[in-house]
Order: C-alpha cells, then structure tokens, then sequence
C-alpha cells in the first residue's frame, strides 16, 4: 500500500485498508461484505436481501490461514425473501470460492516464505486484474451478489428491470386450435398486439371450442415509463485517489511570534531563547473522520489545523534570570496532490 494514499481497496479480497496520515502505520477498517438489498424507495416489492461474505486468508503467526480458523464465522452467500421467515443458523455451512493455483508468498527484503494454494470467491488478483488460470481461463464474475463483477450485475439486473417496471398480469380469453396449443411453448415470450408477453397460466377444457376459449394470464416484458436503471443499479465506482493530507506545523513560527512579544514588554532590554520543546504533537487519530481531499482543496489550499502545546525557556534581561511557560502553537494538515 503506497504511503501517500489514505484508503486502499484491495480488490482479491474485497478489503478496505486505511493508512494514518500521522504515523503511515496501515490498519484494515472494512470489507465490502454487507447486507444486500436493491429495494427502491416507495415501490411495492417482496424485500429480497442477500449477505455477501467471504473466508478471507489471513497471516496468524506467520501461517496463511483461512478466516474461520482466525476467529471469523462466515456463511455462504445466501438470496432469501421475506416471505419465508427462517431462524439465524448457528452452524457455519461450506463456503466457495475459485481455486487459484499455488503461489509464492515473498516477505521481508524477497524472502521466499513458501508456496501454497490459495483461493476466493472473488475473480480478481491482488494487483485489481481478472484471474486467469494456466488453461488460459478469464474469470470474470464473482460467487457473491454486489459489484462490478457480482452475481446481480452479471446475470440479474435484467431480471431485475423487468421484476420493477413490468410484469404487470394481462388477463385474456384466446380460442387456440389444438395444434396451436401443443406448440405454445411457455418458457418463450408471445406476442400480443406488438408486446412481448410471457404466459403465467392456460386454462381450457377438452374438447377444444370457440364457445369454451381458454383462460389466459399474461405478464408483460416492456419496461414501462418512468424509471432510471443507470441511477437504480448504479455501482459506485472505485476512483484513484489524487489528493492526500500531509502533515505540517507551525510550531518555530509560533515560537517566534512569542519570543517578539516578551522582547517588546516594556523595560526588557533583549531575550534570549535557551530552549524550545514540543509538549503535544498530532498524532495516530486525529484527522481520521476526515476523507481524502479533493483537487479543488489542492488549489484551495485547504488546510486541517488544531492547538498543540509546547515549552519556551528564555532569559529576559533583566533581570536576566531563565524563566519557561507554555505556549500553544498550531499544526495540522494541508491538501496535496499525489
């Protein structure tokens, strides 16, 4: 993780990692494993929510280990609907995940630890790139529900376009020959007066009459005005980050400014400093609620200050006896470009 950039995704394992702007120290703070739900807010839908969780490798005493054996219970991705009520398991069922081959794992100044096979339910490889295997294989699709490469964006948003603004019912009567019955297949759309339909149900009875038509129960496939699927299945992109805090004070200038003012008391002839000492300094937390800058803070200049406390000595003449107080002095952070 490169020491200028303050969030960090890593994409083979679906973490976010988050450097200290004070210390650089790296600390892992969350993962894109979370409640799904496409729910749209003031439509009428059965209330399908998933839980997108991994077994993460994870190094414990210097040993590549799977989550579950670090302390983490993880479950299968599930799909479930709220119709069907189902008590939280205790047990912690199989996970899958891409068998990714055997690798190396280097530490240290190239190190070569030793190989071992590695795997997740992720597509992608440490450097964001899809995993391709030795037979030449592209994987471009994840075993979870969220992201670019997730189950719903691969496979379901049509399904999910048409679940949202169409499939509304159509109930009509039809008179088929009995040829035509025994061709209709129900797993294609018909046709209906140029619309696209998909049979529900057929109901008729034997033998086949123009006086006894069939019961026939559409759903429609066009997607029906209004309705914004760029902004409803919109995936947050991942940007570069081109901006960071760098830290800065102004503990010498605020030192001097200080020393400026006891020389101008009056009968003081000079001062001399005979030190300076810092008492507090910014340290690992203070700017964490703050996200990245932008580039419009860049040319802003913008700038993340505080009060810190530090110790002047000096000796004013006269009477020429060493003295100290402490005096607050200003540092913080300001934006940058990467």
């Amino acid at each position: 993780m490169p020491d200028e950039l303050y969030i960090t995704y890593q994409p083979s394992t679906g973490r976010y990692y988050k450097r200290d702007i004070v210390n650089k120290k790296k600390k892992w703070i969350s993962s894109d494993f979370f409640p799904w739900d496409k729910g749209t807010p003031g439509v009428e839908y059965l209330e399908i929510t998933g839980k997108d969780e991994c077994v993460p490798m994870a190094f414990k005493t210097g040993l590549l280990t799977p989550g579950y054996l670090a302390g983490a219970v993880n479950i299968n991705t599930t799909l479930r609907g709220a119709a069907k009520e189902q008590g939280e398991k205790k047990q912690t069922p199989l996970a899958f995940c891409f068998a990714m081959g055997k690798t190396n794992q280097i530490i240290g100044a190239g190190a070569l630890v030793e190989e071992y096979y590695f795997g997740s339910s992720l597509c992608r490889e440490p450097k964001g790139e899809y995993f391709q295997d030795p037979g030449g294989n592209v994987y471009r699709y994840s075993l979870v529900f969220r992201g670019e490469d997730g189950a719903f964006n691969r496979f379901f948003k049509e399904y999910d376009a048409v679940l949202r603004h169409a499939d509304h019912v159509y109930a009509v009567q039809m008179n088929p020959d009995r040829a035509g019955l025994l061709k209709l297949d129900t797993s294609r759309p018909v046709m209906l007066h140029g619309q696209r339909m998909m049979v529900e149900s057929l109901k008729y009875a034997l033998p086949l009459r123009k006086g006894r038509p069939c019961q026939v129960k559409l759903r429609s496939l066009k997607l029906l005005q209004p309705y914004d699927l760029d902004k409803e299945q919109e995936l947050v992109p991942m940007t570069p980050q081109q901006a960071t805090w760098k830290v800065f004070t102004y503990f010498d200038r605020d030192m001097e400014l200080r020393v400026q003012e006891l020389r101008e008391q009056p009968g003081i002839i000079r001062v001399d400093v005979v030190a300076k000492e810092v008492l507090t300094r910014p340290e690992e937390g203070d700017f964490d609620m703050y996200p990245p800058p932008s580039l419009q803070d860049v040319a802003d200049r913008r700038k993340i200050m505080y009060t810190y406390k530090g110790k002047l000595k000096y000796r004013p003449y006269p009477p020429g006896l060493t003295q100290e107080e402490v005096v607050n002095y200003r540092a913080g952070v300001i934006a940058v470009k990467i």
